[in-house]
C-alpha cells in the first residue's frame, strides 16, 4: 500500500499557533483557526512558519517512530506529504531523518493543495489533521482517509461527522492509527479472499473502542 501521512500536528507537534496565543494571552475561540486571530498574531504565526529553526526543530508525537517503522517493516510505502513551503525542504528532511526511521519519503507540496500529489502517488491511505486534505484525498480516489482529531486540533472538530459520513476514520493520534492498522492487517491475513483494500479497512467498525486510550497523545498534553 501507499500510505501518506501529514507532518505537522499528525506526526510532529507544531506549537506555533499555541505559542503565539500564549504569548499574547489570546483565547483561541471555538474554531481555533488562524482566521480567528488578530492580524498581528497571524503575522507572527506566518513568520514562525517560515523560520527554519522553528520548523526544523519540532518534536514527534509519542509512537510516531514506532508506527512508521511498523508500516515500513510490513512492506508498505510511507510518504510524508506536507504543505510546507519549499524553502523549508532541507530543514524538514533533516528533522524527519533525525526522528523517524530510514525508508520514509518526504514530499514538500509548497501549497495547501495536496490533490495532485495524492493522485501521483496513487494514495491508498491518507492520514491528516486538516479536513480540506481529507476531502482532496477522497477526490483523488484514496481508498481510505483517516483524520487525526484531538485537543491539539480543535480546528477540525466540526468536521468529524463529515469524515465519518464519507466512510473515513477518526483517530486520536498517530499511535491509535498504528494500533487500528495492525488489526486491519490481521483481518486481511485471516481473510484470504479479501483482495480489495477497501474491504479490509471497512472492518474498522468492528474494532472495540475500549481497546484504545484516547486520553493520551505524545506526552505533550
Amino acid at each position: 500500500m501507499n500510505i501518506i501521512i501529514d507532518l505537522d500536528n499528525t506526526l510532529f507537534y507544531n506549537h506555533v499557533v499555541d505559542t503565539v496565543c500564549a504569548l499574547h494571552s489570546i483565547p483561541r475561540g471555538v474554531r481555533h483557526d488562524l482566521t480567528d486571530l488578530p492580524a498581528y498574531a497571524r503575522e507572527e504565526c506566518f513568520a514562525m512558519f517560515e523560520n527554519h529553526d522553528v520548523m526544523g526543530n519540532l518534536q514527534p508525537f509519542k509512537g510516531a517512530y514506532k508506527v512508521v517503522k511498523k508500516l515500513l517493516d510490513m512492506g508498505h510505502n510511507v510518504f510524508i506529504v506536507t504543505a510546507r513551503d519549499s524553502n523549508l525542504e532541507m530543514a524538514t528532511v533533516a528533522m524527519v531523518n533525525k526522528h523517524l526511521p530510514k525508508g520514509v519519503k518526504v514530499v514538500i507540496v509548497g501549497s495547501y493543495n495536496k490533490f495532485d500529489v495524492y493522485k501521483e502517488l496513487k494514495a491508498d491511505i491518507v492520514i491528516d489533521d486538516h479536513f480540506e486534505h481529507i476531502q482532496q484525498a477522497k477526490m483523488a480516489k484514496a481508498t481510505h482517509v483517516v483524520m487525526v482529531s484531538n485537543n491539539l486540533t480543535p480546528y477540525n472538530h466540526i468536521h468529524k461527522d463529515c469524515v465519518l459520513n464519507m466512510g473515513g476514520t477518526i483517530v486520536n493520534s498517530i499511535s491509535e492509527f498504528g494500533e487500528l492498522f495492525v488489526k486491519w492487517q490481521d483481518h486481511m491475513d485471516r481473510l484470504e479472499y479479501c483482495n480489495d483494500v477497501n474491504m479490509l479497512l471497512s472492518n474498522f467498525d468492528n474494532v472495540d473502542e475500549d481497546d484504545y486510550d484516547e486520553s493520551t497523545i505524545c506526552g505533550i498534553v
